[in-house]
């Protein structure tokens, strides 16, 4: 789960060519749920985090929330006031 935030984080916050958009690292995403040949640690975590992404959120944002959510965490907190609002977290003041 945290290669895949991070793999997302690092494709979101690239450069020029190395830059990739939030649409493309979902349908990336949505076809590694798919696959035959791939299997991921938590697909359920992964399909909620999507579910966010559709709804504006960024999918690092949402991998981590789902995550906390997945190990039964009350909630995760952020100083990120966009992920506070579209991932579900609670924003520390």
């Amino acid at each position: 789960m945290t290669g895949l935030a991070e793999t997302s984080a690092g494709a979101l916050r690239g450069d020029g060519a190395d830059k990739v958009d939030r649409g493309s690292t979902a349908d990336v995403l949505q076809g590694f749920l798919e696959s035959q040949e791939i299997t991921l640690e938590s697909p359920d975590t992964v399909r909620r985090a999507l579910r966010r992404v559709s709804q504006g959120a960024e999918l690092p944002d949402a991998m981590i929330a789902e995550s906390g959510h997945r190990a039964d965490c009350g909630h995760t907190v952020t100083f990120d006031r966009n992920a506070a609002k579209s991932a579900g977290m609670l924003l520390q003041p």
